[in-house]
């Protein structure tokens, strides 16, 4: 399964009970990965950002997420294969990493390039969410191998690896389409980006 993500972008300033229950839906993600659970927001930008870690290609500590910098965040599930070309490329343009993984090379190409420039680099498997400048990018791999889910309302966006937790911190009632089924079982996939 491979690490769970969860966050929020708020129209305004985080209050007390918002970062408890971004605390509470990260927790919900806990059996996705049990190695590290953290989390990362600022109120007055009414971002949250959380993460549950599965390490497996690096498991030193100081590879758990949230990714911080002095100008953005990130947390990601997933894995990058080709990180090791886009880490060597990063050294010759002078970036220094204290890391062996995926993750700091990932925040470190997110930073040094234009977002959508460098999703385009990236070879791998992912569900990435990365915070600069007051703003928020959501990505996921071509094949949508690792799954994010999102939904858009009054207050803001929220995310998360499953959806179970933006159900139960925006008491959203489940309504089951028989057309998304249908749409799933003929053609294998759901188009414009809905769930059933």
């Amino acid at each position: 399964i491979m690490c769970g993500i969860f966050g929020f972008l708020l129209n305004e300033n985080l209050n007390e009970n918002d970062i408890k229950e971004g605390m509470n839906a990260t927790s919900k993600l806990r059996h996705r990965g049990p190695d590290n659970l953290d989390y990362w927001f600022d109120v007055n930008d009414g971002i949250f950002l959380g993460h549950t870690r599965l390490s497996i290609i690096d498991l030193d500590k100081r590879s758990n997420q949230p990714s911080l910098s002095q100008s953005s965040a990130m947390v990601f599930n997933g894995e990058i294969y080709n990180f090791k070309e886009i880490r060597k490329k990063l050294e010759l343009e002078g970036n220094k990493f204290r890391t062996s993984g995926d993750t700091e090379v990932l925040h470190r190409l997110l930073e040094v390039n234009n977002s959508n420039e460098s999703f385009k680099k990236l070879d791998g498997m992912f569900a990435i969410s990365f915070y600069e400048n007051a703003s928020l990018t959501l990505a996921v791999d071509n094949f949508g191998e690792k799954p994010l889910f999102w939904i858009k309302n009054h207050k803001g966006l929220y995310f998360s690896s499953e959806i179970q937790p933006l159900f139960e911190m925006l008491c959203l009632e489940k309504d089951i389409s028989e057309e998304k089924i249908a749409e799933f079982t003929t053609s294998g996939f759901l188009n414009n980006g809905r769930t059933f």
